[in-house]
């Protein structure tokens, strides 16, 4: 019996099966993240069931609307803590009930990708939205930050801030042209787990 061999991920395709293919596929990355919801889509031909087995993490069917706005159906996978690797194994029930066990596909886990503070210079007379990014090599693109806050620290001074704005008035006494750091505590809108933290120099303008 002829043995296809393809896998499906962003751009590469890794597909497993016998005469027939088979799809397990993370629609963002050729890895897994610690503190996120990585979603998990797989096929099978002919429409049949598919269970996804997971070791290294938890895994729950779920569906969502994609950046088209077309439903998706597929898998949440949240890794466990302690885990370097996840391993996954397709199970199908066909139209005849017969039972299929397919490979298992190991996948490499990582801590989730630290975003970046977007722009170079806080004016002191224009209020400064604080706008977080992933870099351009990241293979996540658009994962939605929340920006809760934090601090501008300049010498030995604190600035706090609440929210994604900082009012010109709180940096008032910090002279014109000089480096200020500011840290940003965040989370990952609807996907994530947990409060982070970025930090960045930056330099204060007119």
């Amino acid at each position: 019996m002829k043995i296809t061999v393809l896998f499906l991920f962003v751009g590469v395709n890794f597909i497993i099966g016998l005469s027939q293919s088979v799809i397990i596929a993370n629609q963002e990355s050729r890895t897994l993240y610690r503190n996120y919801e990585n979603r998990i889509v797989t096929s099978f031909p002919n429409n049949e069931q598919i269970e996804l087995q997971v070791i290294g993490g938890k895994v729950t069917p779920i569906l969502w609307n994609d950046e088209n706005n077309s439903q998706q159906k597929g898998f949440s996978v949240i890794v466990d803590s302690n885990s370097r690797e996840v391993k996954m194994t397709l199970v199908s029930l066909d139209t005849l009930n017969q039972l299929k066990n397919f490979d298992t596909l190991t996948f490499k886990v990582f801590p989730f990708p630290i975003p970046e503070i977007q722009g170079s210079i806080i004016s002191k007379s224009v209020d400064f939205k604080v706008v977080l990014g992933l870099s351009a090599s990241s293979e996540i693109q658009g994962a939605p930050f929340l920006v809760l806050g934090d601090k501008i620290k300049y010498k030995k001074k604190e600035f706090k801030f609440e929210g994604n704005l900082i009012s010109s008035e709180l940096i008032r006494n910090i002279k014109q042209g000089t480096i200020a750091s500011i840290e940003v505590e965040y989370e990952v809108i609807g996907r994530g787990f947990g409060c982070f933290k970025t930090s960045k120099d930056i330099k204060i303008g007119f």
